[in-house]
């Protein structure tokens, strides 16, 4: 009885993890019934997320010897949340009760609510996983393909009441393709996923058929015209050439421990040494208008700026964070632009707080390399999209969607499916 429990409940969790990797698709629903209007914020889901997890939790009551390290620090990291919380009400700043704990929300809230997940583990067969990315992505990719040729949204960019607006979808004068995602950024993300898929596919299984169907996601990754997508888009694509081509072999770990690593400092580099690759990017004959340096130069300054800014505070400060958050709702947040994930929890929670979250995510990135059945095709695809983690951080704050296909790769039941499958 408690693993048929676990199993539909799996189900409905899976449901509403696509809600969130698709994170405006909740919202657009609403607003298409009620003119405009949102009933349901985000935080519904996220409710029913946590509440479908304790249900299962006291039916499964046993989590895996092999999460041990990942518990640990999330138990450690957890602890410091609420050190920072007391820290931040007792220190001399205009932050409400309810405003702290609406940035911890924000920003971590898929992390606090890991151990949940781990319940779940080995529900779904990976195949199921990936015909719901391919099923979801069809319509997407063409309400995203329209919009761009159209030069219109197609829908609503914004509420009503102003509190969901789609992020920078106007390009100088062009649409960005966004479909039914917050920006042109989340919907790019979540293409490279499927293109993770359908390369780890074509290459496991000699489907050669699912060319056209590439090509189609490749466009479609074009019509977003946001450049973080595109160097994603180029790192996961190697990572998954890579991986796939040494997924049967021992060096396999070694390779893919490195990638996160590697990509971020290679990025790094690349930052630094902009104007060379600007010219080089003209000399291929790239588009102009994929080439405007506006808001590069202005994140690369406000990066800069915030890095002076928070070297010239005291200890204290830099050890535990200001407190603030990249948010348009509050007054005192408005100001503060960072677009840098490292950088934003720096400014948040403080260098402490930014070393205990890398270790959560380094140790989800050990558990996914490491787990013995990792040769499968879904599982090798999410591991080449992790490894960008660090290199789209530094230019976004992109926290969110690695947690979520981490949860996704919990679910994934490789373990039993590849006893009768190689998928």
């Amino acid at each position: 009885m408690s693993m048929l429990i676990k199993y539909k409940a799996a189900y409905i969790l899976i449901i509403i993890l696509f809600f969130f990797l698709i994170d405006a698709l909740f919202v657009q629903i609403q607003m298409v019934f009620t003119n405009g209007d949102i009933i349901l914020p985000k935080i519904f889901l996220k409710g029913l997320l946590l509440i479908i997890s304790l249900i299962c939790m006291i039916f499964v009551k046993e989590i895996r010897v092999r999460h041990r390290n990942f518990i640990i620090c999330w138990f450690i990291f957890l602890l410091y949340l609420i050190v920072n919380l007391i820290y931040m009400i007792n220190k001399e700043t205009n932050y409400s009760i309810g405003y702290l704990l609406f940035s911890y929300n924000a920003y971590y809230f898929f992390i606090i609510i890991a151990p949940l997940i781990l319940f779940f583990e080995n529900t779904i067969s990976p195949k199921n996983i990936s015909k719901i990315f391919f099923v979801t992505v069809i319509p997407l990719a063409i309400l995203g393909v329209a919009q761009f040729i159209l030069n219109e949204p197609l829908v609503r960019v914004t509420s009503n009441d102003g509190y969901f607006k789609i992020l920078s979808y106007d390009y100088y004068g062009n649409i960005r393709s966004f479909s039914l995602f917050s920006s042109g950024f989340s919907f790019g993300q979540f293409l490279v996923i499927v293109e993770c898929l359908i390369i780890s596919i074509i290459l496991r299984r000699k489907k050669i058929s699912l060319i056209f169907f590439f090509l189609l996601i490749v466009f479609t990754i074009y019509t977003t015209l946001t450049r973080n997508v595109f160097i994603e888009f180029l790192l996961a694509t190697f990572n998954i050439l890579i991986l796939n081509f040494f997924v049967h072999k021992k060096i396999f770990k070694a390779i893919a421990v490195v990638l996160p690593l590697f990509w971020g400092c290679i990025f790094i580099v690349l930052i630094f040494s902009y104007q060379k690759v600007l010219s080089f990017l003209y000399g291929l004959g790239i588009s102009e208008l994929l080439l405007k340096q506006d808001s590069f130069l202005y994140r690369l300054g406000s990066s800069k700026e915030f890095i002076q800014h928070f070297s010239d505070l005291d200890l204290m400060e830099q050890l535990f964070g200001l407190g603030i958050i990249q948010h348009d709702r509050f007054e005192n947040t408005q100001s503060f632009l960072i677009d840098n994930g490292l950088l934003a929890v720096v400014g948040h929670i403080g260098l402490i707080g930014l070393f205990l979250l890398l270790a959560i995510y380094f140790n989800i990135w050990f558990y996914m390399i490491n787990r013995d059945y990792n040769k499968s095709i879904l599982d090798t695809a999410f591991i080449g999209f992790f490894s960008t983690f660090f290199a789209t951080n530094l230019f976004n704050i992109n926290l969110e969607i690695y947690v979520l296909l981490f949860f996704l790769f919990i679910l994934s039941d490789s373990e039993n499916f590849m006893k009768k499958y190689e998928y």
